[in-house]
């Protein structure tokens, strides 16, 4: 799953990585599984992983280091089950 990080507005790289739930943000209608997910036992693409905002950096190392993921507006993470491979990728130009 490629995912161009220089893309996507600040405010919304959150909800592309992690995902969101229905009402979590104005125009969040629907419920979003976001890259990690969709990326789930095959490989996710970073581009421009240097465009990434300062305030997601630490959530996106808990998600590499703890494979927690957490949608916006969900009390709990998530752990992705036992077994479950993602390899994820890393560009900056």
């Amino acid at each position: 799953v490629p995912l161009n990080i220089a893309a996507i507005p600040d405010t919304l790289v959150e909800s592309h990585l992690f995902g969101h739930r229905r009402g979590a943000f104005t125009g969040a209608d629907r419920e979003r599984e976001g890259a990690f997910r969709a990326a789930s036992g095959g490989t996710l693409l970073l581009d421009e992983i240097g465009e990434l905002p300062l305030h997601i950096q630490p959530k996106l190392l808990r998600a590499l280091e703890n494979r927690e993921i957490t949608p916006l507006r969900e009390a709990m993470c998530r752990r992705r089950p036992p077994g479950t491979h993602l390899h994820v990728l890393y560009r900056h130009r």
